[in-house]
């Protein structure tokens, strides 16, 4: 199954169970009377738009180089990746000032087992759904599908609180605010986690230099052509999942122009046959001088 197909099966699996899991917890919360349940089922709901993003994504950032973009479309994903840590930064604060708005205007609810039950359920969904996408999303070496799986993981953090209260609620039925501060808790989780999918997203729009080590694979080169003196300015850049990389090769000045161009052409096959999604490499010649 190629890249695109596993993106879109994963991502529409997690459509599926957000849909459910929305469901569930609105009604279940609606019918026990649970409002930290029902601004959960909410929370679920709202991973459909990052579901989206990333399907919608995949279509164009998939493309093939062409004339107009000869280094592809891969920045449409590092786009969706930014806007994926964006939006999960904006839920981490939106729980963080409903806690502690809850703090100032503190009313005392009976909370039910139900809304336990329907709490631990969803952090196990979600959770394995995490795994899941994460692990698809390391696969095929896109950033945005395992920002979206982060995005899944924060919908486990927000049932968290849900049934820790309850639980906590049960056995010391004293203690107030259990859920507010629980909730901020996980919070500056998700803030912090935003924060780092947005950062690397945001640094590569810089063109923040990708800090590969291609050391091994260069000298390798080296002694598999003799002819090649040494290597020098070595430059990645990251766009999307794609990495493009230039470079400069020290040759015999004496070498013909035909003969260092041929040279140029097996390492630049040699660096994109490597594990590294290099999709494009740039070779200077230069004469070499001891």
């Amino acid at each position: 199954m190629d890249s695109q197909k596993r993106i879109q099966r994963v991502t529409i699996i997690g459509s599926v169970i957000n849909v459910f899991l929305s469901a569930v917890k609105i009604v279940g919360g609606t019918l026990v009377k649970s409002s930290s349940l029902i601004a959960d089922g909410v929370h679920s709901f709202s991973d459909l738009i990052t579901d989206i993003a990333v399907l919608l994504g995949m279509r164009f950032w998939s493309k093939a180089p062409d004339d107009e973009h000869p280094y592809g479309h891969g920045r449409i994903e590092t786009f969706i990746t930014m806007f994926i840590g964006v939006f999960l930064g904006g839920i981490g604060v939106f729980m963080g000032y409903e806690a502690v708005i809850g703090i100032i205007h503190y009313t005392p609810r009976d909370l039910s087992w139900v809304a336990f039950g329907v709490a631990v359920f969803s952090i196990l969904i979600k959770e394995a759904l995490y795994q899941i996408t994460k692990k698809v999303g390391q696969a095929v070496n896109s950033r945005a599908v395992v920002a979206n799986a982060w995005h899944h993981r924060s919908d486990a953090f927000s049932s968290i609180p849900v049934a820790l209260a309850v639980v906590i609620a049960k056995i010391f039925p004293g203690i107030k605010y259990l859920d507010q501060i629980a909730t901020i808790v996980v919070s500056l989780f998700l803030i912090k986690a935003a924060y780092d999918i947005a950062r690397s997203s945001f640094e590569e729009f810089m063109e923040k230099r990708d800090y590969i080590d291609l050391s091994e694979l260069l000298a390798e080169s080296k002694n598999n052509y003799p002819k090649i003196e040494g290597f020098h300015k070595v430059n990645v850049r990251r766009v999307g999942a794609a990495r493009y990389v230039e470079l400069h090769m020290q040759v015999a000045p004496s070498m013909t122009v035909a003969d260092s161009h041929s040279l140029a052409g097996k390492v630049k096959a040699d660096l994109i046959a490597s594990k590294y999604d290099i999709k494009g490499v740039i070779v200077h010649i230069e004469p070499y001088e001891d």
